[in-house]
């Protein structure tokens, strides 16, 4: 079984990503997108690259920063954190942080995928096997740079793979896992010589969510964290790459498109 593991990690002041992959096999599936010959609209190509609905197309709103996707089966993505939280945090203002960060993502307007905070765990350890949304400050068998403040781990398949009983389509995501570097002290106030939780789990929250680096720096999703609190907010950039993911049908057919040939 070949997995595909991707990896965003946030250096000390910098962001990473990373995957690993299942292959499986599927038949009547001639162009091997994980959607069978009859129910297949775009039968000439393979929707691998973003086929959120399925329906054998790759999805209008599919782009280059969209490196994996929740399908439409997930409305919800429901997540836990390992419940010694944030080492030095007292109260639970480390885990509303992580909260708040993926609020911050599906709560955009006009989106529909949503996450769900699930409660916290005895689990400290990630497994991108073990189909469980993990978001822990506890993990210490990550191989962590020197500079890495946490990485963002998301488990896909580069082909159509069944796992208990449902077909995956390759770039559905089917784990992800949220790592803090333990190395590090954390805190929700800005306290001088911490980091900031809801800033860094925004940024790794989009790489959950499958959305990758950007090169705008005021962005969330900028590979180098910014100063202060800022990543908490996202920016215009973040809003329209995360919309273009999972935008509602309503959305999509009420937005702004540009369309042409590029001569050269």
């Amino acid at each position: 079984m070949n997995t595909k593991r991707n990896w965003s990690f946030l250096l000390s002041l910098v962001l990473v990503f990373a995957a690993f992959s299942v292959h499986g096999l599927v038949p009547n599936d001639d162009d091997d997108d994980g959607v069978l010959n009859d129910d297949d609209g775009c039968p000439a190509e393979s929707s691998a690259p973003f086929d959120r609905d399925g329906d054998g197309c790759v999805d209008d709103g599919s782009g280059a920063r969209h490196v994996e996707y929740w399908g439409a089966a997930d409305a919800v993505v429901t997540f836990v954190i390992n419940d010694q939280g944030a080492p030095g945090v007292s109260g639970d203002s480390d885990l509303e942080a992580v909260q708040d960060a993926f609020n911050a993502w599906t709560s955009i307007s006009g989106t529909e995928l949503a996450a769900s905070y699930g409660g916290t765990t005895p689990l400290a350890v990630a497994n991108g096997l073990d189909g469980i949304n993990l978001v822990t400050f506890a993990d210490a068998s990550h191989p962590f740079g020197l500079t890495t403040l946490a990485v963002g781990l998301s488990t896909s398949f580069e082909t159509p793979t069944e796992v208990d009983g449902r077909l995956y389509r390759p770039g559905e995501i089917f784990d992800t896992d949220m790592i803090f570097n333990p190395a590090f002290d954390y805190s929700t106030s800005g306290a001088p010589g911490t980091r900031d939780i809801e800033s860094i789990a925004t940024h790794e929250a989009g790489h959950m969510l499958g959305i990758s680096h950007t090169a705008v720096r005021s962005s969330t999703m900028y590979f180098v964290l910014p100063g202060g609190l800022a990543a908490r907010t996202l920016e215009d950039d973040d809003v329209a790459v995360y919309t273009k993911a999972y935008a509602s049908a309503t959305t999509m057919t009420g937005a702004s498109r540009l369309e042409g040939i590029v001569n050269h």
